[in-house]
């Protein structure tokens, strides 16, 4: 079983944004916001004590990163929003 997942984005805020409005219609939300004296920002989407989708600032990953959500019962209120 897979706790949760993390990588790091290059616009934090904008990335934020995206999935704040792309994962809302599948039941995750953004719950935690982190950000450290060092600089680092971290988004958590999902439910407290332990989001399950994270995102962070930082240097992407080179090459590929596939995630997939199981959303079927929500495709049609994905659609009508105009997720899909």
């Amino acid at each position: 079983m897979i706790h949760h997942i993390d990588f790091a984005v290059t616009d934090f805020v904008r990335s934020r944004e995206f999935y704040v409005q792309a994962l809302s219609p599948l039941g995750l939300e953004a719950v935690m916001d982190r950000n450290h004296e060092d600089g680092r920002k971290l988004a958590g989407f999902g439910e407290l004590p332990d989001p399950v989708f994270w995102i962070r600032n930082g240097k992407p990953l080179q090459g590929r990163l596939h995630v997939a959500f199981a959303a079927c019962p929500l495709l049609t209120r994905c659609v009508s929003q105009g997720f899909l």
